[in-house]
């Protein structure tokens, strides 16, 4: 899980591969995914210009769309977002 901020709201948000096959999840990797932005030591989490964008491309990458029309999934991955407003 990582958490994300900008001047509105603050998400705690999980990236992470399922395989049906196996009934296994990756390990969450949101935080590389998102670790180009600003990162906050007190608040421990990422500032970002527009949480909200930030969400889009996670779901953009879910369902391989947008930057992510490419993505090939293997036979039985789904790939699974998880996102929660958070107090800031």
């Amino acid at each position: 899980m990582t958490t994300l901020y900008d001047n509105s709201k603050s998400v705690e948000i999980t990236m992470r591969e399922w395989d049906n096959n196996t009934h296994a999840a990756t390990m969450d990797w949101s935080s590389d995914f998102f670790g180009g932005a600003e990162w906050d030591a007190d608040r421990n989490a990422y500032h970002v210009a527009d949480v909200d964008y930030c969400i889009e491309c996670a779901m953009d990458w879910r369902d391989c769309t947008g930057d992510f029309h490419d993505d090939e999934l293997a036979d039985g991955i789904e790939r699974q977002v998880f996102v929660e407003e958070v107090e800031q």
